[in-house]
């Protein structure tokens, strides 16, 4: 980038003060939470949580 562009990167990034943090921070988390959920294990530590507190419904 030339420094024209650069600065203009750059204004606009101060414009958006915190609200890229938090957009940055949320997309971690939801990263994280995929590949917790793509996890071959999960479903069967999903399903012995489940079970442990009581709150399955037996069909």
């Amino acid at each position: 980038m030339n420094s024209q562009q650069q600065a203009l990167v750059e204004a606009w990034s101060a414009d958006r003060g915190r609200q890229t943090e938090i957009w940055l921070q949320g997309r971690e988390n939801w990263q994280k939470a995929r590949m917790i959920f793509r996890h071959p294990g999960f479903l069967f530590g999903y399903a012995a949580i489940v079970k442990r507190s009581g709150n399955h419904h037996p069909h």
